[in-house]
């Protein structure tokens, strides 16, 4: 097992060094740069001025120059410094990481409690009224965009029945933490976030259980008399889990590209609206370094999931 998840981690490291490249790129591909988004509306800067900034920030150098910069830096441990507001970018990322986190988790935990149960109703009773009514809800939550279903979420559960907040995390000018109020804030993004893992989940859940149930040990468990939820959950959908977990681990990076949205929908100050401020601002370090943060976290989850194959079929081993 050990050298199994060293070999996993050296096998990312070019994954992640990868993306960081794409990324630097198509960042730096965007019109613009962070010195023209420092000058005023009114103008009067002089073109002399602005081309000591870009100097002093370094943006005068060629692209892969300032790639290998970035780059020895990182490997220190130190991302840089925000060109908008000048703090630590692993300063700003550590302030705004605990609530996405807190949102992903709340969202893939819907997901998989909502999304499972749903799945299995639909392969017991197959072609029945209510597995045809578990497609629809799949689909809809499929094709569904995240930020359309935020503002359908904010309209009808905020503004004509105003049954949760709108949008941040805590109400206005509250003092201190109060765990209802998170509560309240955070049913509406996490729910319209966890709507595509319901779906994808309960979509998988279904194929997968079906094509357990055809196997002969399930017959044979049936034939021996046990009773039928028995079989289902005992028998079958242990067996049927190793496509579900997968794909909880492959539907990571959509989660966190519809948290980006979702966050500035309902305005969750998590790192979703700081990576939007990011791209705005041309901010590159920030952009940079959450990306790194990102990709890291990714590729540690999917290595996560492939542990969890190990518990879930003992016949997987990692050798």
């Amino acid at each position: 097992m050990g050298r199994y998840i060293v070999r996993r981690i050296l096998i990312s490291i070019p994954t992640v060094l990868g993306i960081t490249v794409v990324v630097f790129l198509l960042s730096n591909m965007i019109p613009g740069d962070p010195i023209d988004y420092m000058i005023p509306p009114e103008g009067g800067i002089a073109p002399e001025t602005l081309e000591r900034l870009r100097q002093a920030y370094g943006l005068d150098q060629p692209l892969p120059v300032r790639y290998a910069a970035w780059l020895k830096q990182a490997l220190t441990g130190n991302l840089g410094y925000r060109f908008k507001t000048h703090e630590p970018v692993l300063w700003a990322i550590a302030n705004r990481f605990p609530p996405t986190l807190l949102l992903i988790g709340t969202s893939l935990v819907i997901g998989t409690v909502v999304g499972i149960p749903l799945g299995m109703m639909a392969a017991v009773r197959q072609y029945s009224l209510l597995d045809h009514l578990m497609s629809v809800i799949a689909f809809l939550g499929v094709s569904l965009p995240a930020f359309f279903a935020g503002l359908l979420a904010i309209y009808f559960f905020s503004v004509k029945w105003p049954l949760f907040p709108s949008g941040g995390w805590q109400p206005t000018g509250a003092v201190g933490f109060h765990f209802l109020d998170l509560v309240r804030h955070l049913v509406l993004p996490a729910t319209v976030l966890a709507l595509i893992h319901i779906a994808t989940i309960l979509r998988y859940t279904r194929s997968s259980l079906l094509e357990v149930l055809e196997k002969e040990y399930v017959m044979t468990a049936r034939a021996k008399g046990l009773a039928e939820r028995y079989v289902i959950v005992r028998h079958a959908l242990k067996n049927a889990l190793l496509p579900i977990i997968t794909v909880i681990g492959l539907i990571m990076p959509t989660v966190i590209g519809g948290a980006v949205f979702t966050e500035s929908i309902f305005s969750w100050p998590g790192m979703g609206t700081l990576f939007v401020d990011a791209v705005v601002s041309r901010d590159y370090p920030l952009i940079m370094g959450m990306t790194l943060i990102i990709a890291i976290a990714v590729l540690l989850i999917n290595l996560a999931v492939d542990i969890a194959y190990g518990f879930v079929n003992p016949r997987i081993r990692y050798e």
